[in-house]
């Protein structure tokens, strides 16, 4: 499954920021599918990455939109060639955070990935359920 899509791309940053980002130098005026796509791949490997180091086997199934969210911000980032606005770099950083934060566990994601047959299966036992931003997740406490 992928996290950040074209669609979802549009859906966040509308057609003229994508146009903005993946146009120059061209200057065709719309978006260039293969930067657009290279992006998403890139963002959607590194998701994976944070996933898979913190025990989740990937690609997830019906990932949680915290989980897209952090993917489409990375896809967002890595399309800008020079400077990129403060706002962009905190936003990356946030979700990276957020990666690292279910990758050692003190975040808890409450979904399945899909096995070699292609059959949903389940993954880490969720602890908590929050509502907000239809995200579940658990915060792991320390027992010393």
């Amino acid at each position: 499954m992928s996290y950040a899509t074209t669609q979802e791309m549009l859906n966040r940053y509308g057609t003229a920021e994508l146009v903005q980002l993946t146009d120059p130098p061209e200057r065709t005026g719309s978006i260039n599918t293969q930067r657009l796509t290279e992006s998403i791949e890139a963002a959607n490997a590194m998701v994976d990455a944070y996933l898979s180091g913190g025990g989740y086997n990937t690609p997830l199934v019906g990932a949680s939109e915290a989980v897209i969210d952090a993917a489409c911000i990375i896809a967002r980032y890595k399309l800008y060639r020079y400077e990129v606005p403060d706002t962009v770099v905190f936003a990356k950083d946030e979700a990276i955070n957020f990666l690292e934060k279910v990758a050692k566990g003190t975040l808890s994601l409450n979904v399945q990935s899909e096995n070699e047959s292609g059959i949903a299966a389940p993954v880490r036992q969720m602890m908590f359920s929050g509502t907000a931003v239809e995200v579940a997740y658990a915060r792991t406490l320390d027992h010393d």
